[in-house]
């Protein structure tokens, strides 16, 4: 997850497997923003029973006992987790996360806030 800090905000979602309602969900949340997405410099972290996955590919550098351990998430349990740039959970669900819910609350963020900011100078 070090690779990420102070670069990315991780969406990471557990799963004790594929059939587990909350990888679909979450996936149908996410469905057509990959805009606001990299906008918010998001990545999407799938831990499904033993593999894990980012924005969709097979990483074999992060391992599913290690984050399940690191974020206090069991082998059976499922949950959802925003993980702020400074790696801090921000936001931490037994479901999915509707995208409102996510982009609102990194939106409240000051570093995102500075970020916006900052895009509006360039624009200007």
């Amino acid at each position: 997850m070090e690779t990420y800090l102070w670069e990315n905000r991780p969406l990471v979602v557990f799963a004790p497997d594929s059939s587990h309602p909350i990888v679909a969900a979450q996936r149908d949340q996410l469905d057509g923003q990959l805009a606001a997405l990299r906008e918010r410099d998001m990545v999407v972290i799938e831990v499904v029973g033993a593999r894990t996955a980012v924005d969709g590919a097979s990483s074999a550098a992060l391992e599913a006992d290690r984050l399940r351990q690191r974020y206090r998430v069991s082998s059976d349990e499922a949950a959802a987790l925003l993980i702020g740039k400074d790696g801090g959970v921000k936001l931490r669900l037994p479901g999915a996360i509707s995208a409102d819910q996510l982009f609102e609350t990194i939106d409240a963020m000051p570093m995102r806030r500075r970020e916006m900011q900052e895009q509006a100078q360039d624009e200007s």
